[in-house]
């Protein structure tokens, strides 16, 4: 007669199957998944991927919405390929912003030298893309990330 049941299952009480459970998926964690020790400094050649990030906090990497007479101020972060934060690159690095059409919007560097102000320049309803290219003093090595999508609200 069949119940329905595995006799594995009866083998070890339900509370004991979901601690073992949680034990290899912790265990899994740890052992195949490189997260990386958290955000810390790192070279050039790690950067694999960039956001930006507006002066609200906002990540406006997939779209980067303009406003005529309301200038957005970007922060470039640097990430590595496992999601880790790079957050300074000995020697220093500096991002420059190429749009596209060049009449979309003006770009004024700030203080931090992963930053700057883009303004409108174009009218409402216009669109286009942009770049961000990263360079390293200290480094022959440059890397341009893009294109990223543009349009004045």
């Amino acid at each position: 007669m069949t119940t329905g049941v595995s006799p594995r299952s009866s083998s070890i009480c339900p509370p004991m199957r979901t601690a073992f459970r949680m034990l290899a998926l912790a265990a899994s964690l740890a052992l195949g998944c490189s997260w990386g020790t958290g955000p810390g400094p790192g070279s050039p050649e790690e950067i694999a991927y960039i956001l930006l990030i507006d002066q609200n906090g906002t990540d406006d990497t997939a779209h980067l919405p303009l406003y005529p007479a309301s200038p957005t101020t970007l922060q470039v972060r640097l990430y590595r390929a496992n999601r880790t934060e790079i957050t300074s690159v000995p020697g220093g690095s500096n991002a420059t912003f190429t749009f596209t059409p060049p009449s979309l919007a003006s770009v004024q560097p700030t203080a931090d030298s992963m930053g700057a102000t883009i303004s409108a320049t174009d009218s409402v309803g216009a669109g286009g893309t942009f770049n961000v290219t990263l360079r390293f003093p200290t480094d022959t090595l440059i890397k341009t990330f893009g294109p990223f999508s543009v349009l004045i609200h």
